[in-house]
């Protein structure tokens, strides 16, 4: 529990239980000498006034608010029960007691309040189910003396209501709206340094790539420099989540068809150039992927698209791309991708391929949970991958 919160609970408990044993007192001298009760009505508000301050006394002496709370709330109800058994029943002045109770209990924990609600359903069923000649005749407070009872057990009830109960419940509202601007506040912060996170982090994947650039250019094999510019690539694709991240209000999902459009489009730009003749047709509506799935399958696409740059098109640079991704049942997903050039040998298993990309790809589609094979019903170098979207549980503390 918040210590701003039970700091609440322990004025409000401290107050409840100095004022109904100072107001019992009361009551029990009024009842005794002003209203000529002689039966066990002063009695009951005695006991209860004596046995309320001992239990102010261990609060004092423990601070224990739970163990004070119930002996507190059974003290409380016992007499309500026991004072409206004496005052008529059902038509007992105190029963309107007995929503306080229920109130005091949900100002503590939900779980006190249901308690103290189905204890108190069960008393006012079980004397409603009693009323009759018995329950009259333990009546104590006569017909002249009940009008004044009844204003003294009002204004007792509207002061622990009004007095008491209404200051800390303001309190509470006052210190929940507190809370939530505060929440509020540090969320705000939590957004601009998450969003600074992402600059940095694309930043740095820049500097990374612009690094593998430089080094590539001092590389005379051509094959050697070739991988240096695939792994630029790759890392690209990462950071244009973390660019898109940077930009969006919302840092739990990406838009992925305007990824696939920036990923693909850079990826062309890169090994066609700016003249290039290859056709691209994303099919992918109202798609919105997590950091964790999009980046891995943002570099399975980027291998397999890179591939389709390479192989893929014709001598003229002609070609198309296409990539298309359902949505199944959450969260599951199915893409295909493929190319229009002349394909792959059917003999080729992807699985137990031996080059870098290909273990890439099957490496991040197991990540994924996934699936992945080659669609030979179609022209070109096509795949059929099936996923699930990566799914971070949290962890309760």
């Amino acid at each position: 529990m918040e210590p701003e919160l039970k700091h609440h609970q322990k004025i409000a408990t401290r107050n409840i239980l100095l004022y109904a044993s100072l107001s019992t007192f009361i009551l029990a001298a009024v009842s005794y000498w002003g209203m000529g009760i002689r039966g066990y009505i002063p009695i009951i508000f005695l006991t209860f006034a004596f046995s309320n301050l001992f239990i102010l006394y261990r609060f004092f002496k423990t601070e224990n608010l739970i163990r004070v709370y119930f002996q507190g709330s059974s003290l409380i109800y016992i007499a309500v029960v026991l004072i409206n058994l004496c005052s008529g029943g059902i038509d007992g002045v105190f029963t309107f007691f007995i929503p306080i109770i229920v109130l005091s209990g949900y100002s503590m924990r939900k779980k006190y309040g249901r308690f103290w609600l189905a204890m108190s359903l069960l008393f006012l069923i079980t004397i409603y189910l009693m009323d009759g000649p018995f329950i009259r005749e333990m009546n104590e407070v006569g017909p002249d003396a009940r009008p004044f009872f009844i204003f003294l057990s009002i204004i007792t009830g509207t002061i622990i209501l009004g007095a008491i109960y209404g200051e800390y419940l303001v309190e509470l509202i006052l210190h929940g709206k507190l809370k939530s601007k505060q929440l509020r506040a540090k969320n705000q912060e939590n957004e601009i340094l998450l969003r600074e996170i992402h600059h940095r982090v694309k930043n740095n994947m820049q500097v990374i790539s612009g690094l593998l650039s430089l080094q590539a250019s001092f590389i005379e094999d051509e094959e050697i420099r070739e991988y240096f510019k695939l792994s630029q690539n790759r890392i690209k694709t990462m950071g244009i989540v973390h660019e898109m991240l940077y930009e969006e209000s919302d840092f739990s999902a990406i838009n992925f068809h305007e990824y696939l459009d920036r990923l693909i489009g850079q990826l062309i730009l890169s090994m066609n150039g700016i003249n290039h003749k290859v056709k691209v047709n994303i099919n992918v509506n109202n798609v919105e992927l997590n950091m964790d799935t999009a980046i891995p399958l943002g570099i399975v696409i980027n291998e397999i698209v890179t591939n389709s740059l390479k192989y893929g098109v014709n001598e003229n640079g002609e070609g198309e791309i296409a990539i298309s991704l359902e949505k199944l049942n959450y969260p599951y997903f199915i893409l295909y991708i493929g190319d229009s050039g002349p394909g792959m040998p059917k003999s080729i298993d992807i699985e137990k391929a031996n080059s870098f990309g290909l273990n890439l790809i099957n490496s991040l589609t197991k990540q994924l949970m996934g699936e992945i094979e080659l669609d030979h019903e179609k022209k070109g170098a096509n795949y059929i991958l099936q996923f699930q979207e990566v799914i971070k549980r949290n962890i309760g503390i």
